[in-house]
């Protein structure tokens, strides 16, 4: 799998759990929605009929005033990349140095 493409935004931490591990508990259904909703418009700008992966950076939390979605909120910085297959003839690209492509 190659690396095609990529977009970096400040997620709120309330969100994480449910972005790495899919676990929504503690949120209500407002905030799912705001975060499904992020989610598919990261999925409609990058590629089409590439997998999205999602990683956050090592940083400390910070506080944001406008965060990728939702209420000022404590966020860290996030990335979520498009992949596709190796005989895909687009070209590959880096990520920045933080993203941990392993841990997908």
């Amino acid at each position: 799998m190659k690396i095609i493409d990529y977009c970096e935004a400040l997620v709120p931490c309330w969100a994480l759990s449910y972005l790495v591990n899919g676990d929504a508990s503690g949120l209500g259904d407002s905030e799912i929605a705001l975060v499904d909703t992020w989610w598919q418009q990261c999925a409609d700008a990058l590629p089409q009929g590439a997998s999205l992966c999602f990683d956050y950076s090592g940083e400390e939390p910070g506080f944001c005033h406008s965060p990728a979605f939702g209420l000022a909120a404590d966020t860290i910085p996030c990335a979520v990349w498009a992949m596709v297959s190796n005989e895909d003839t687009r070209p590959e690209i880096d990520l920045p140095e933080w993203v941990n492509v392993e841990r997908v």
